[in-house]
């Protein structure tokens, strides 16, 4: 087929510009855009609200029966709950290898047969929780000092309008959606109507009621009948009439309070201190990320004029800049590497082959575009980052191909064709396993788990592709071009002249100082090798000494958020003076950070949430958030970047100061990419059914980390318990023929307030709650006064049938299979790595658990994926270094010789390592996954020297003379390959835009290794091969 392409050189440029047409088609029409890969986690959710049950009334009526329900199902890995004030969690972590559709449904199936569910409690909602759905593209701010109304009605319009854009298909509002009409009505009117609040909430249910009573027959015309007298407003159910006596109406109006109120478990949310609500644009299947954000960039600009004067309108946490920023990085890293490559194939080669070799990058690129279509792979920051890695790796075997097909036209009386045929099929089986090894080392990151293996699966599903279309592009479109290269012009320019000079120069070098050097090599070779060893053994020692690994770097973002949470018991308002505070803290040094250049300071725009985080649906009274737009150091004018986000945030954090009633604050100024879940620096998990030895172990762990120099702050999940009054029917209420059940209804009915009714608007719901005024619901007066409702229906006193006991109850309840569970979270100060502290807190937390039997531990966060990750990252080592020892064997029919090519793998890690060095990084797991890839690619230079030198010996060149000649006749495309590797990754390694450092690791472990593994591949492997021999006579095998 090499022989056929090369001949027909139509085929051969019908099937390049068939690959380019169909990429550059699946590009522009196909490929969906996203700023990062949806990632669906392998969890099943549960949510179930019990709207006013207490965090023992949600685990007693709603976690427990579900987590009995699940006991004995295959295919859970763990089950966490989480029972808080009026609602239940479940996450199921799914075992792997398990159908996460099937499991879901028998789940749900399960679930549905649970009879025990209190009456109050809502249908459970599960759902495969996938980031698709809850990670927006961009959001929009309608902001404005108005009323919740006003908000509400310009948010739908702006919704609306958005959604009618071509190619925006889903937008969520967040914040003050839900109303809520409250009727409110004092205890003495109902005693003197002679009704309870069970009584009134039935009489309000079948006057307020929208029912279908079916339809007539009429002469074949079917006409529907409806019952419609359903209330919607305050005025309509002022008017509602609840009773007729004597020719008289008694309206509800009469015996209640009715207002319009905003829900009691929706979060104030404010931009830049004005009342807001937040619009989410998100991304569907089919729907490109940047057209999106460029289309709601575009609205906001123009529809100012179409609201309401004091509306206002701002897009808010563009995703899509990332991403931008990502292309706009591959286009240069693309536009500067190629550039590079050419000038040093131009250098050293002859530029006609310089040209066709650089020609391969996009034609490989282009059937790796077409193989993400089909592999259901989008352009994201990931896989735009596979492009950017296999940039200088995608040449390596056009390179060889090239130069040995180069070095065969310079032979005299041999003819263009013959010459590229044969230089092409010389090197096929070589360069054919070199690159098969290649596409093994990035095989492995398909099967890193967690959010950053989801990740790092993109790379490979984009890099494995690339090289495959780079091999079949070498093998059968090169040579079809090469073969009209010129040799021997007589006639030259200045230009061709010079690159000859260079080209000899590099020559001159290889015959005057690498191959006296290889010689003395080759002659001391045992202290050669033993010098290598050295320096591995040194490097190795160095890396521990230095501890310089952070497993998963944070890289600056733009944005800073603060986080705050009041102790157990506080109310929404104070809570939200405290986010007033650290919002007041921050203006306070805006002026200390500012753009020299323009004159304005680094912080922008302010989003703040009091209630709970904006994009959640639930909220808390006790927690508050705030979010601050950092101008990028890319957009910053002034010569030096200015102040990280650390700067920003230590700045901030001392401004703020110490809060009175605020049980954890932090201010996290980076990201460590693991969207789904914070990933905590230090977290602990403590479970055990024994209160008492859990939290006490947890408060000694919490003491001990706060003790610690290099530990900023630490705190616990377990709060201080609040207040709880237990009430239990008497024997008198039994003999009365009351039941606990009916006494705790009516008694929430009177505190807590009974839902009336639900209605579904349009977009939100509609709740009716009937309650006792606010201040006598807060008042311990109104629980000894309270009137019941006894069976007879007889009004009596409460304190007749029932005792009230003081007790306590927890603000939230976590578990993990089956136990009550506590955390103790730690952050460290400025850099310093937590996996430092591990073996001391291990060894501190065994300790302490000898005093606290029945308490178990385990760690999560950061310090979990440290010690899963380092257990996961040796198993793919070991896998990767297996099937690398069988591709080599394959070809040279040996047991030994892989043995030999393989030495590069570790000092190609050594390169790598001394690069972070140089760099000032730290190394993480991306710099692992570099390392990875690095051994697939640093073999592939030992593979062809150790293939030429067997060639040379069975031709029957002595040792000294076959390795010798292997070297200086594979310097140079030893040598081009690696410098155009370290070339196209260049780029990205010195790239100091937000975008590429979470890159810069993995780039800098492929480019130094394989930098270092050149000078490995000249010396090393020569003299280990010569050694080789020398210990077990070895002759190389003719093919059978």
């Amino acid at each position: 087929m090499i022989r056929w392409f090369a001949k027909n050189h139509v085929a051969a440029n019908i099937l390049m510009i068939a690959i380019l047409l169909f990429g550059g088609y699946t590009a522009y029409f196909q490929l969906p855009v996203e700023i990062e890969p949806a990632v669906s986690f392998p969890q099943v959710r549960i949510k179930v609200p019990l709207r006013g049950g207490t965090p023992k009334d949600v685990e007693q009526k709603v976690i427990l029966p579900i987590e009995q329900a699940l006991d004995d199902l295959s295919g859970i890995d763990s089950v966490e709950s989480t029972a808080s004030r009026s609602s239940g969690s479940i996450i199921v972590n799914v075992a792997e290898n398990t159908d996460i559709d099937k499991l879901k449904t028998e789940i749900a199936s399960r679930i549905d047969r649970i009879t025990t569910f209190p009456t109050e409690a809502e249908k459970p909602r599960i759902y495969i929780p996938n980031t698709a759905y809850f990670y927006e593209v961009i959001s929009v701010t309608i902001y404005g000092n108005l009323s919740d109304d006003d908000l509400i009605i310009a948010a739908k319009k702006a919704r609306d309008d958005l959604t009618s854009i071509e190619g925006i298909s889903k937008v969520v509002i967040k914040g003050r959606l839900n109303k809520e009409i409250t009727i409110e009505v004092k205890p003495e009117v109902l005693n003197a109507y002679n009704l309870t609040i069970d009584k009134l909430s039935r009489k309000i249910r079948e006057t307020s009621i929208d029912l279908s009573a079916g339809s007539i027959n009429n002469n074949g015309e079917r006409i529907l009948i409806r019952s419609s007298s359903q209330a919607y407003g305050v005025e309509q159910f002022r008017n509602l009439i609840i009773s007729r006596e004597n020719g008289s109406e008694l309206k509800l109006g009469d015996v209640a309070t009715i207002v319009d109120t905003r829900a009691a478990d929706q979060k104030v949310i404010r931009y830049n201190n004005q009342n807001a609500i937040v619009l989410e644009v998100l991304r569907l299947d089919g729907e490109n990320a940047l057209k999106i954000a460029n289309s709601v960039h575009e609205y906001v600009a123009n529809a100012q004029d179409s609201f309401p004067t004091g509306v206002e309108l701002a897009t808010w946490n563009d995703d899509s800049v990332s991403l931008k920023g990502r292309l706009k990085t591959l286009g240069e890293n693309l536009l500067q590497g190629g550039i590079l490559v050419l000038i040093f194939l131009g250098l050293f080669l002859r530029p006609q082959i310089a040209f066709w070799v650089v020609a391969g990058i996009p034609i490989s690129f282009a059937g790796g575009i077409i193989a993400m279509h089909y592999l259901g792979v989008s352009a994201n920051n990931m896989s735009i980052f596979g492009f950017i890695i296999v940039l200088g790796i995608v040449v390596d075997d056009a390179i060889v191909t090239g130069e040995n097909i180069y070095s065969r036209m310079r032979e005299p009386g041999r003819s263009p064709l013959d010459a590229a045929v044969l230089g092409t099929e010389e090197v096929s089986v070589p360069v054919t396993f070199g690159m098969l090894t290649t596409i093994a080392a990035f095989v492995p990151l398909m099967f890193i788990e967690g959010y950053i293996g989801e990740m790092a699966r993109q790379i490979p599903l984009v890099v494995i592709p690339v090289l495959l279309f780079s091999l079949v592009e070498s093998k059968l479109i090169l040579p079809a071009h090469l073969k009209h290269l010129k040799t021997n012009r007589k006639k030259t320019d200045w230009f061709i002249r010079s690159q000859r000079y260079i080209a000899d120069s590099l020559e001159k070098f290889i015959q005057r100082i690498y191959k006296p050097l290889l010689d003395f090599a080759l002659h001391h070779r045992y202290a050669t090798i033993s010098l290598f060893i050295t320096s591995l053994l040194l490097t190795a020692g160095w890396y521990i000494k230095s501890d310089n690994f952070n497993p998963a770097p944070s890289t600056d973002r733009y944005y800073i958020y603060a986080s705050l949470e009041t102790v157990t018991g506080t109310s929404y308002e104070a809570t939200d003076e405290r986010v007033k505070h650290v919002v007041k803290s921050l203006d306070s040094i805006r002026d200390k950070f500012v753009d020299s250049g323009t004159g304005k300071s680094l912080i922008g725009n302010v989003l703040t949430s009091s209630g709970g985080k904006p994009w959640n649906n639930s909220a808390r009274p006790t927690d508050g958030y705030i979010l601050v737009e950092i101008v990028p150091p890319g957009q910053r004018t002034s010569p030096s970047p200015g102040p990280k986000n650390i700067e920003i945030a230590t700045a901030w954090e001392q401004a703020v100061g110490e809060m009175q009633g605020v049980k954890s604050f932090y201010i996290r100024s980076e990201q460590n990419n693991s969207k789904g879940k914070r990933v905590e620096p230090i977290s602990i998990d403590l479970r055990s059914n024994d209160d008492q030895q859990r939290l006490a172990a947890t408060e000694k762990i919490t003491d001990w980390l706060s003790d610690k120099n290099n530990i900023r702050r630490a705190w616990s999940s377990s709060s201080r318990e609040q207040r709880e009054l237990e009430i239990k029917l008497n024997a008198q209420g039994r003999e009365a023929g009351l039941s606990e059940e009916a006494l705790a209804r009516q008694i929430r009915s009177a505190f807590y307030g009974t839902q009336v009714q639900k209605i579904q608007m349009a977009d939100s719901e509609l709740r009716v709650m009937l309650k006792l005024p606010e201040e006598q619901r807060t008042s311990l007066h109104t629980l000894d006064t309270l009137r019941i409702s006894l069976p007879n229906n007889q009004l009596a006193s409460i304190a007749q049938f029932a005792t009230v006991k003081e007790s306590s109850t927890p603000p939230s309840i976590e578990r993990k299979d089956g136990l009550r569970l506590s955390s103790v979270v730690a952050y460290p100060k400025g850099d310093f790595k937590v996996t430092t502290i591990e073996p001391e807190l291990t060894e501190f937390l065994d300790m302490l658990m000898l005093d606290y039997p029945s308490v178990s531990w385990s760690y999560e966060g950061e310090l979990a994926d440290f010690k899963k990750g380092n257990q996961r990252l040796i198993a793919l080592a070991l896998i990767l270094t297996f099937t690398l020892y069988s591709l080599l064997a394959i070809p040279f029919k040996s047991f030994i010789q892989p043995f030999l090519v393989m030495l590069a793998v570790p000092f190609g890690v050594v390169g790598a390592y001394w690069g972070h060095v140089l760099l000032d990084l730290d190394i993480s797991y991306l710099s692992f996954f570099g390392m990875l890839a690095l051994a697939g690619v640093v073999v592939n230079d030992s593979l062809v020297i150790v293939d030429f030198i067997n060639k040379r010996r069975l031709e029957g060149a002595p040792l000294r003379e076959a390795i010798a000649a292997s070297g200086i006749r594979r310097f140079r495309p030893i040598f081009l390959t690696s410098i155009t590797t370290f070339a196209g990754l260049m780029p990205i390694i010195f790239e100091d835009s937000i975008q590429a450092q979470f890159l810069i690791p993995m780039a800098v472990s492929l480019g130094f290794g394989i930098l270092f593994a050149t000078f490995i591949t000249l010396f090393l492997i020569p003299c280990a091969y010569a050694v080789s021999v020398d210990i077990s006579i070895f002759k190389p095998k003719k093919d059978e």
